[in-house]
C-alpha cells in the first residue's frame, strides 16, 4: 500500500512537472513564434508602424485645420486686441505647420484628411454664435485646453513614431506650441478680467 501510494505521488509529481515543462515551452515557442513572424512579415511589422504614423499624422492635421478655423473667427468675431492677437499668432503658427505637415506626409505618400473633424465643425459653429462678450473668454479657454492636448500629441509623436523625420518635426513643433499655450494663457487671464 506504502509503495503504490509512493508510486502514484512520484506519477502525479512527474506529472505536474510535465505539464509546467510543456507550459512553459510553450510560451517560448508563442515568443519565438511572434519573432518568426515579424522577420519572415517584415511589411505586416512595417504596416502597423505606418498605420501609427498615419493616425499621428491626422491628429496633427485635425489640430491645425481646427486651430486656423477658430483662429479666424477670432479675429473676425473679437473686438479685444489680445484675443484678435492670439488668432492670428495661431492662424500663422498652424498654417505653416500645416503646409510643413503636408509636405511631410506627402513625402511617405499618405494623405492628409479632407477636412475638419464633425467635432470641430459643431465647435466652429457653437463659437460663431456666442455674443461677443463671452466669445474671447470661450476662445481663450478653448485653446489652453487644446494646446495641453497638442501638446501631449506632439510629445508622444516626438518620442513614439517609427520614423525619425517625423519624431524631429514633431519635436521641432514643440516650443512653437508650448510658446502658444502661454499667449493662450495670458489672453484668457485677459478675458477673465473683463
Amino acid at each position: 500500500m506504502k509503495n503504490s501510494k509512493s508510486t502514484l505521488l512520484k506519477v502525479a509529481l512527474m506529472s505536474a512537472l510535465l505539464i509546467g515543462t510543456v507550459a512553459c515551452m510553450d510560451n517560448k515557442t508563442k515568443e519565438n513564434q511572434q519573432l518568426v513572424l515579424e522577420e519572415d512579415n517584415p511589411s505586416e511589422v512595417d504596416d502597423k508602424r505606418v498605420e501609427k504614423d498615419q493616425a499621428y499624422f491626422a491628429e496633427a492635421a485635425e489640430i491645425d485645420m481646427e486651430f486656423i478655423s477658430l483662429a479666424k473667427l477670432a479675429q473676425e468675431k473679437e473686438n479685444s486686441s489680445h484675443v484678435k492677437e492670439l488668432g492670428k499668432m495661431v492662424e500663422d503658427q498652424h498654417t505653416q505647420s500645416l503646409k510643413d505637415l503636408t509636405q511631410l506626409i506627402k513625402r511617405r505618400n499618405m494623405t492628409l484628411p479632407p477636412s475638419s473633424n464633425d467635432e470641430a465643425n459643431e465647435l466652429y459653429r457653437e463659437m460663431e454664435d456666442k455674443s461677443a462678450v463671452d466669445f474671447g473668454k470661450s476662445y481663450s479657454d478653448h485653446m489652453v485646453s487644446e494646446y495641453k492636448d497638442a501638446i501631449t500629441h506632439y510629445e508622444k509623436m516626438s518620442t513614439e513614431s517609427s520614423d525619425s523625420e517625423t519624431r524631429a518635426w514633431a519635436a521641432e513643433a514643440l516650443p512653437g506650441l508650448k510658446e502658444h499655450l502661454e499667449h493662450s494663457k495670458t489672453c484668457q487671464e485677459e478675458c477673465n478680467k473683463m
